[in-house]
């Protein structure tokens, strides 16, 4: 990985890999009590796919984001 492309491309691979594992989750499995401790799991990936929109794809890519 030397240059920017390369970053960017291995960062959309690692995002679809993630959107596909979270893809043979149950309802069941993305649902848990509330605890004041831990996040619901959807809301975790979904703090984790705006941060990756945000800060990695507009920063490398020049995605326009809004």
């Amino acid at each position: 990985m030397n240059d920017k492309q390369s970053l960017i491309e291995e960062l959309k691979n690692s995002q679809k890999k993630t959107v596909d594992l979270i893809c043979t989750l149950s309802d069941d499995q993305l649902t848990i009590p509330y605890h004041v401790g831990a996040n619901p799991p959807l809301w975790e990936i979904g703090h984790s796919a705006f941060f990756f929109e945000l800060f990695i794809l507009k920063a490398l890519d020049g995605a326009d984001m809004y």
